[in-house]
C-alpha cells in the first residue's frame, strides 16, 4: 500500500467537491439526458481534477 499524502484541507476540500459535482452531473445524465448545465458541469469537475493533478507533479 502507498504511504498516505498529506494534503491541505483546502486542497481535500477541492478534491471532495469536484468528486461531488462529477458524480451528481453524472446521475443527472442518466435520469433526465444530456443537457448544456449537466455537460459543463462534468466538464469543470474533471478540469478542476485535472488542474490539481498537474499541480502536484511540479
Amino acid at each position: 500500500m502507498k504511504k498516505k499524502v498529506k494534503r491541505s484541507r483546502m486542497r481535500r476540500a477541492f478534491n471532495s467537491l469536484c468528486a461531488a459535482l462529477f458524480i451528481g452531473s453524472a446521475i443527472y445524465i442518466m435520469a433526465m439526458g444530456f443537457s448544456t448545465v449537466a455537460m459543463a458541469a462534468m466538464a469543470i469537475s474533471v478540469a478542476g481534477a485535472a488542474v490539481l493533478l498537474a499541480l502536484m507533479e511540479n
